[in-house]
C-alpha cells in the first residue's frame, strides 16, 4: 500500500501513532505532541540544539515530557529529515511535529512496502547512533535556555487544503483500432496536448478509444494507471501485457459518443512486457479475484497493483 497524503496527513499520523506498539521518528523540529506521543520504547531523533531550542523550533518542555515517559531521545544539530515508522508503516515527507507545520501545506508518502519500511528503521537507528543522547542533564540545561519564538514565515498561517491524490489502476484488454475520419482531428489534438505531460523526454503517447458503458470509461481519469492486455490481430490469444503506464489526458467526445485516453508510452515499454502466459502466472500468484479475461475492463485493488509492480520483472 502506498498513499500520498496532504490534507489527510495529520489524521493518519495520529491514527497510526495511537495504535502502534513502537514508534520511531527522525524529525527536524518538535513542538507539538497532539498527533504523536513518544513513550517508553519509542525513539525520537530531532534537532534539540541550543539554536533550535532558543528559536522555539524545538520545545524543551515537550522533550522533557517524552523523557519522563522513558522515550529514547537523541539530538542532531541541523537534522532535517521527516521520517516516521509506526510498526509496519513508514511516513516520509515534509512535516515536522509542530503547529507551524500543521498550518502549512505539507505532503508525505505513507507506505507499508517492506523494503521501504525496512530501510527507514535502520536509517533512524543510524541517526540515533550519530547523535547526542538526550539525558536528564541535557534536559535540565535546555530547559533553562531563553526562548525567542521566531515570527512565522509569510503566508504560513494560510494553509491550502489540497485533496489527497488517489490514483487507481485499471486492467484493460485492447486490440488495434483505426480512428474514423471524423475522429481524427480530436485524436490528433489530444495527442498533441498529452505530449506536454510526459514524464520522460523520450516517451511517446498512445491513445485508447472507448465506447460503451464500462466502468473504466465512466470513472478512469488523468493520473490513473493502466495495465494493458494487447491482442494484435483482435482475436486469438493476447500477444503481450504492458507494464503500468499513466493516463496523461482524458478527452470525452460527446458528439461521437467516444472517450479517448492518452497514455504515456515509456521508451522501454516493449522491453518490459510480459507474455500472456507469464501474466497469467503472475495473476494467479498474487491472488487476483475472479477469472482473468483478455478483454478485461476492471479496476485493480491498490494492494494487487503493488504486487503486480513488485513481482512483474521476476516473471521474465
Amino acid at each position: 500500500m502506498n498513499e500520498l497524503l496532504s490534507s489527510g496527513l495529520w489524521p493518519r499520523l495520529r491514527k497510526l501513532a495511537k495504535r502502534a506498539h513502537k514508534k520511531a521518528a527522525a524529525v527536524a523540529y518538535v513542538t507539538d505532541d497532539r498527533h504523536v506521543v513518544f513513550e517508553k520504547g519509542d525513539i525520537l531523533v530531532t534537532d534539540a540544539s541550543d539554536e533550535a531550542i532558543k528559536s522555539g523550533q524545538t520545545s524543551a518542555a515537550l522533550l522533557k515530557a517524552a523523557f519522563k515517559r522513558k522515550a529514547q531521545i537523541v539530538s542532531i544539530s541541523g537534522l532535517h529529515p521527516k521520517v516516521y515508522v509506526f510498526d509496519n508503516y513508514a511516513v516520509i515527507g515534509s512535516a515536522n511535529l509542530s503547529k507551524e507545520s500543521e498550518r502549512r501545506t505539507e505532503a508525505a508518502l505513507l507506505t507499508d512496502q517492506p523494503t521501504v519500511v525496512s530501510a527507514a528503521r535502520p536509517l533512524i537507528d543510524t541517526f540515533k547512533k550519530e547523535g547526542k543522547i538526550v539525558d536528564e542533564a541535557f534536559i535540565s540545561r535546555i530547559s533553562n535556555l531563553p526562548v525567542t519564538i521566531r515570527s512565522p514565515m509569510p503566508g504560513s498561517s494560510k494553509r491550502r487544503v489540497i485533496d489527497d491524490p488517489a490514483p487507481r489502476t485499471w486492467l484493460v484488454g485492447l486490440k488495434p483500432a483505426q480512428e474514423k475520419e471524423e475522429e481524427k482531428a480530436v485524436a490528433e489534438k489530444g495527442l498533441e496536448e498529452a505530449e506536454k505531460y510526459v514524464s520522460q523526454e523520450d516517451s511517446s503517447v498512445s491513445w485508447i478509444r472507448f465506447r460503451g458503458n464500462s466502468r473504466f470509461r465512466r470513472e478512469a481519469k488523468e493520473g490513473d494507471v493502466v495495465v494493458c492486455i494487447w491482442t494484435a490481430d483482435g482475436k486469438g490469444k493476447p500477444d503481450v501485457v504492458y507494464y503500468h503506464a499513466p493516463i496523461l489526458l482524458r478527452k470525452d467526445d460527446d458528439a461521437h459518443d467516444v472517450t479517448w485516453f492518452y497514455v504515456e508510452e515509456y521508451p522501454d515499454a516493449d522491453d518490459t512486457t510480459l507474455t500472456w502466459k507469464q501474466f497469467q502466472r503472475l495473476y494467479s500468484q498474487i491472488g487476483f479475484p475472479g477469472k482473468l479475461s483478455q478483454w478485461a475492463s476492471r479496476e485493480v485493488a491498490p494492494h494487487h497493483s503493488d504486487a503486480l509492480h513488485d513481482l512483474w520483472f521476476d516473471q521474465k
